[in-house]
């Protein structure tokens, strides 16, 4: 004789009929608003964050040459005539820095160079014996081109929606893909403010310093490549740490690459290649940074770098990010774990 089969309970059937609607609804939440989804994911990070930040240590290989309120006591306000910043380039070098990038953008000559000075002023007997007796020598920006030149070098430049892409000075780095095109993720620009064309063909590497806040102000991502015009430009950071390496190339892993399982369906980057490093991105390229607090021991005020009183062990092998904490100059920005730290700690 057949037993027949048990109907399930009411309680069982309940518990299963509300797991099935909650399922539904949060995949109607991530599909319908997936930014309240990430915004929901954002806000538990940071809790954690705040919880249980980063540990810092003092061997790893990066520092900041800090531009910070001493340093412009001693030697003027910014900006620095550029003849000062080669002398810059030139002690760290000599040091063994790995890389020395700058978070500024030189798209214009420098205004503090003695050629440039006499141009902005008439025709006159006076200015042309004000010409003489300062015996015009060489401009700050070809002694500055120089030193990049001789050292291991990255310049920033600022990515726009108008205008057109760089000219190829600025391009130092190749780009490879493996898998979808990975355009459509990547933050898209038209055109982009860059160095001058005699620095930005003297550097070994030049980045973009673009930050794309979350919507309430907070970094929490960092872009490793954008899409710029035809083609890609490299971040900062992702510049920094090629030239580091001696590298040549980024290569993009992306939805169905070989060894990456997407069923078919175009989801976005993976991974992006650097040198020998590997770095796990979002589908947008972007690494989702896990913060350390502040840290003072991460700054070397410029001054003391230039006066020769930075033990060279600070410098050797590491990668020196120029920038600056100097609250007047406004490089400020928001993390999950601090109200306002220098965008170049960032």
């Amino acid at each position: 004789m057949r037993r027949s089969r048990a109907l399930p309970s009411l309680t069982t059937l309940t518990a299963f009929l509300t797991a099935l609607a909650v399922a539904a609804l949060a995949i109607l939440v991530r599909v319908a608003a997936p930014d309240l989804v990430r915004g929901f994911a954002d806000d538990v990070f940071d809790g954690y964050q705040r919880l249980s930040p980063r540990s810092w240590t003092p061997d790893l290989p990066v520092r900041i040459v800090d531009i910070d309120e001493p340093s412009l006591e001693r030697l003027g306000q910014w900006p620095w005539p550029r003849d000062r910043l080669a002398d810059l380039v030139d002690r760290l070098g000599a040091a063994g820095a790995a890389a020395i990038v700058f978070d500024f953008v030189f798209a214009e000559a420098d205004r503090t160079s003695p050629e440039e000075i006499l141009q902005t002023l008439p025709d006159t007997p006076a200015r042309r014996a004000l010409a003489q007796a300062l015996e015009l020598g060489e401009p700050h920006d070809v002694r500055f081109a120089r030193a990049l030149g001789h050292t291991p070098s990255v310049l920033a430049m600022a990515l726009t929606q108008k205008g057109s892409p760089p000219d190829a000075a600025s391009t130092k780095a190749g780009f490879a893909a493996a898998g979808d095109d990975p355009r459509p993720f990547l933050p898209t620009f038209a055109g982009a403010t860059a160095p001058l064309s005699a620095l930005g063909k003297a550097a070994r590497g030049v980045g973009a310093i673009n930050w794309i806040p979350d919507r309430d102000q907070v970094v929490r991502r960092v872009p490793l490549v954008f899409a710029l015009g035809e083609g890609y430009a490299p971040s900062l950071v992702g510049e920094a740490l090629r030239v580091a390496q001696g590298a040549s190339t980024y290569v993009m892993r992306t939805s169905n690459a070989s060894g990456e399982t997407a069923f078919g369906a175009a989801s976005g980057l993976n991974t992006i290649r650097i040198g020998a490093v590997d770095i796990p991105t979002e589908a947008s390229g972007a690494v989702v940074v896990h913060y350390t607090p502040h840290r003072a021991e991460r700054f070397l005020p410029a001054w003391k770098v230039l006066s020769g009183a930075i033990d060279k062990g600070e410098i050797e092998g590491r990668i020196m990010l120029v920038g600056t904490s100097a609250a007047g100059l406004f490089d400020l920005r928001a993390t999950p774990v601090s109200r306002a730290v220098p965008g170049v700690e960032i």
